[in-house]
């Protein structure tokens, strides 16, 4: 039987497989001498060479152990390693909140220590976590003194904490009755942890208490909102750490809403808060929702001018985008502007939401959901930061609500070869088919030109030869999947005239057949992407930055958009000639919220509104079709599929 201390020595050696550790590492991760870890890695090798273990030991390099399968095993069960075993998100979370929490002197070797593993993966970890904070504006720095500490505002590592504590995993299973309906489910089990039960119990009656002075109620994702942020500041508050008021812009006047909310959050908590705190809560509450409302507009003047321009770029980039108008549509310009308004302030302070029908949105508005993250440098060029995978969500909930609004109807009459009966049949299946197209009339050839009307946009034709106008299309009485695509092209050449819009319908420009990888093995969705990016980067469309741009695009929220299809594209401006690249592989692979065996890699200019919108209109016109994607997985050659994509 190993002593205590072997065995932790043993435990550290199996965490850290394949690496040699020297004597002064293992020193330092598990706070003995040297002198002691040297007596008892006496017993740990003896026990290895009992036990068939292969024990390594070089001078001057270090001591590993080399396991198979069975002899992992073996000291898993010995030693019950889960003891102290922690995996990367669990360390990466570990060093963010111990930075976060200021505590002073950590270093590497520290860190190694505690999380019993080397220092080459605590190096690991620190660029992760570092990259993660970088997301709030907030920097580590390293001092071989003082060890590390972090640069960035108060507000900022508020956010971030938050953000922590919806990362933890929650040691209580249900929720307790007596705080708020709105916290009910699994997604807030995080505010139930024993050292916060007190503090989220009195931050709920105070928000109850402002709700019933104010006649105002808090949308559900809002009120849950303000109990992370508020309970953040308590704790903060409880350390002596304070937001200072010259760090908070000046968006609500301490009187009105916000001083009867602080009202409510002292009496319900039997605390007093200063004017910093009372101006940090002005910022959440700018950032609420509410179920209905009138006195928060009177305060924010310069958020609603942004908010509105925003929204009319927005419209104008879905207009150009999707090849419809949604100039017209009232309600949606009313409901962008005053979710965006509240919105710009969550994104611009880290201030985040939980959208509840962020899954139903990315399958049901796959494409739409991706095309509004085309805006994403622009918007962040108003706001100053591109909003959350969960901001874009409600977004596209809106816009998918504006497409269902518009009446998009194209007028066809059919000309058939045989009789009118067949014809008929045929008329039904079309219309059955493809939406928006609606066939007035069944003609003969012989009286079609005597029935001409100005009312028809397109005539449908089962007679090879006949051609009619500018637009006219051939069809089979079976009408295939060929069939229906062309018509669907048809109807969108004939909306898009209708707008005055004059770009032609054709991918060609953007796709050439080197830019085409047909029945590739499946790989890792990073080596897909890598393998797209070379192709357009040696046919010198790209920069090599782009690559990670995409990288970082897919981490705030996979790109697949469903029907097996993907459409991983970056943010930056990093694309020196806007193109397409197309990888179908010969088996799906999970893209992150599915299977994806279709993967088109988008290679645009953001900052060419104009070029951008082109390309998503006639793109969204092929990928969001099930039909043109069935026939593109179905085609042999490049050449077949460029002739779909055309």
């Amino acid at each position: 039987m190993l002593s205590e201390k072997a065995q932790h020595i043993l435990q550290v050696l199996l965490l850290n497989q394949g690496s040699f550790l020297t004597v002064k590492t293992l020193s330092s991760m598990l706070g003995m001498s040297e002198r002691t870890v040297n007596t008892y890695l006496k017993e740990v090798a003896g026990f290895c060479e009992k036990e068939g273990v292969t024990y390594v030991s070089r001078r001057g390099t270090g001591i590993r152990l080399e396991l198979t399968r069975k002899t992992e095993m073996l000291l898993t069960g010995f030693i019950g390693q889960k003891t102290l075993s922690y995996d990367d998100q669990e360390r990466q979370n570990y060093i963010c909140r111990v930075l976060l929490e200021g505590w002073e002197n950590y270093t590497a070797a520290l860190f190694a220590g505690e999380l019993y593993v080397s220092r080459q993966t605590v190096g690991a970890d620190l660029a992760r976590a570092e990259s993660w904070l970088s997301g709030y504006n907030i920097r580590i720095t390293k001092s071989p003194r003082s060890g590390m500490s972090l640069t960035g505002t108060e507000a900022a590592r508020r956010s971030a904490l938050a953000a922590l504590f919806r990362r933890e995993r929650p040691s209580r299973s249900t929720v307790e009755a007596g705080y708020d309906y709105r916290l009910s489910g699994q997604t807030v089990l995080y505010l139930f942890q024993e050292d916060k039960r007190d503090l989220v119990r009195d931050i709920c009656r105070g928000l109850q208490l402002f709700e019933a002075k104010t006649h105002q109620v808090f949308v559900d994702y809002s009120f849950v909102m303000m109990v992370e942020y508020l309970l953040v500041q308590r704790k903060r508050m409880e350390k002596g750490i304070l937001i200072s008021r010259e760090e908070l812009e000046t968006i609500w006047e301490e009187d009105g809403p916000l001083h009867t909310l602080a009202e409510s959050l002292e009496f319900a908590g039997r605390i007093r808060y200063p004017a910093g705190e009372r101006m940090y809560m002005g910022l959440l509450l700018c950032g609420a929702e509410f179920q209905w409302e009138e006195f928060w507009h009177s305060q924010n003047q310069e958020v609603i001018r942004q908010a509105a321009g925003l929204c009319h770029y927005i419209v104008s980039y879905l207009s150009g985008a999707t090849g419809l108008s949604f100039y017209g549509d009232r309600l949606l310009a009313e409901g962008l502007e005053s979710f965006l308004c509240k919105s710009m302030i969550r994104t611009r302070y880290g201030f985040a939401v939980c959208n509840p029908f962020l899954d139903e949105v990315k399958t049901s508005y796959g494409v739409i959901f991706n095309t509004c993250f085309g805006m994403g440098s622009h918007i962040r060029s108003v706001i100053g930061r591109i909003p959350s995978e969960h901001e874009i969500g409600f977004l596209a909930l809106m816009i998918g609500g504006a497409l269902i609004r518009i009446e998009k109807k194209v007028n066809a009459v059919l000309v058939g070869a045989g009789s009118l009966l067949l014809a008929e049949v045929t008329a039904r299946k079309i219309e059955k088919r493809v939406d928006g197209l609606r066939i007035l009339a069944v003609l003969s050839r012989e009286n079609l030109e005597t029935a001409w009307s100005p009312s028809w946009d397109l005539v449908i034709t089962s007679i090879p030869e006949l051609s009619w106008g500018q637009f006219s299309v051939y069809v089979t009485p079976i009408v295939s999947d060929q069939d229906v695509m062309h018509l669907q092209k048809a109807c969108s050449q004939i909306y898009t005239r209708r707008l005055g819009l004059t770009e032609p319908v054709s991918l060609g420009k953007y796709i050439r057949p080197g830019y085409i990888l047909l029945d590739m093995e499946a790989e890792a969705k990073e080596k897909l992407i890598r393998t797209g990016c070379r192709v357009l980067e040696e046919a010198g469309c790209i920069t090599p930055d782009y690559y990670q741009e995409i990288l970082n695009r897919e981490a705030i929220s996979s790109t697949e958009i469903g029907n097996g299809v993907a459409i991983p594209h970056g943010i930056e401006n990093h694309v020196l000639i806007p193109a397409l690249c197309m990888i179908r592989l010969k088996k799906k692979i999970n893209w992150g919220n599915g299977p994806v065996d279709m993967i088109f890699l988008l290679a645009l200019n953001f900052n060419d509104g104009e070029t951008t919108r082109r390309f998503f209109k006639l793109f969204y016109e092929k990928v969001g079709n099930e039909q043109t994607v069935g026939l593109i997985r179905a085609a042999k050659t490049r050449e077949e599929v460029l002739e779909l994509l055309d």
